[in-house]
């Protein structure tokens, strides 16, 4: 998973009801609200360093408007992302991949919307990443760019208490800090961007909690509904090891989670096994993470990038 444009849907009742939704990356810094649109362009810059810093965007779902086979101009309205004055932040990447992911309408009139971790895919990543200009002290891509507990942007992250990085996947699970819908299966009421009566979180005190079907994943770049139920099809990238699909059964239970980055495929994750990260120690305590429907192997550097509409 990417940047850019990455998913897009119709609405069920099309052309009659003439929206189209469209889930992309946004390029704009969502720990300052006064950076521009763009802020990095088409590609990461030498500096801060695609792999090594990162250079932090987050997304948008919206809806437009058609007229026949001609989008509306300005008729763009945004669901769920972050706005152009910096509110409504839901996403945050701050690495050149494992962005927003796939749009699906479900037979139950849901949104059903996938996104990635945010993450590092070259090392295991808890929030520790992060530099400054070279020759001063203004933070560029500050260590911890996106936030996250305990550290707060610019503050120093260190297991057993980080839970940043990768490790937003579970921030569903953490005691401190918000919710963020990153490694994330959301159901959406399409009219609003908001959470549909029926989600099991409905009642939860925090608004993107609400959105949450399942989590703990780690790169869900293409999702699909089963015609005629209500299952969720996941293809999730592996890292180290193993590709998975994962299914929800009924998106309308309570949240599955699907133990990224403390699981890959089957088992543990041996480099975040290592960490002894309190988010992972606890999750293995409890025995609840959600073992893939199906997983296999790398073969060579391939990985899961598609699912299709298709079922015996």
């Amino acid at each position: 998973m990417g940047c850019g444009l990455l998913g897009l849907e119709l609405h069920p009742g099309f052309p009659a009801t003439p929206y189209v939704y469209v889930l992309y990356t946004l390029d704009k810094n969502p720990a300052n609200p006064a950076s521009s649109i763009p802020t990095w362009g088409d590609t990461c810059p030498a500096v801060p360093g695609a792999t090594t810093d990162g250079c932090v965007a987050s997304a948008r779902l919206s809806r437009l408007s058609a007229s026949g086979n001609v989008m509306v101009p300005g008729s763009e309205q945004v669901l769920l992302g972050l706005l152009d004055d910096g509110g409504g932040q839901a996403w945050c990447q701050q690495f050149p991949s494992h962005s927003i992911g796939s749009l699906a309408f479900g037979s139950d009139g849901a949104l059903y919307v996938s996104s990635g971790d945010g993450a590092s895919f070259n090392t295991e990543d808890y929030g520790q990443l992060g530099g400054t200009l070279p020759n001063t002290t203004t933070p560029l891509v500050p260590r911890n760019v996106c936030g996250d507990p305990p550290g707060g942007v610019g503050g120093a992250m260190t297991p057993p208490t980080a839970q940043g990085g990768a490790l937003r996947s579970q921030s569903l699970r953490r005691p401190s800090g918000p919710v963020l819908l990153n490694g994330a299966i959301l159901r959406l009421d399409p009219a609003t961007g908001g959470p549909m009566a029926e989600n099991p979180l409905v009642a939860h005190p925090d608004d993107n909690a609400k959105r949450i079907v399942a989590y703990g994943l780690r790169n869900p770049f293409r999702i699909t509904t089963r015609p005629g139920t209500s299952e969720v099809w996941i293809g999730d990238v592996g890292y180290n090891s193993s590709e998975e699909v994962d299914r929800i059964v009924a998106p309308t239970s309570a949240p599955r989670n699907f133990g990224w980055p403390c699981y890959e495929g089957a088992g543990r994750q041996s480099g975040y096994d290592n960490r002894n990260l309190d988010s992972c120690e606890t999750l293995y305590a409890a025995g609840s993470a959600v073992p893939p429907h199906y997983t296999y192997s790398h073969v060579g550097s391939s990985s899961i990038a598609g699912l299709t509409g298709y079922f015996e």
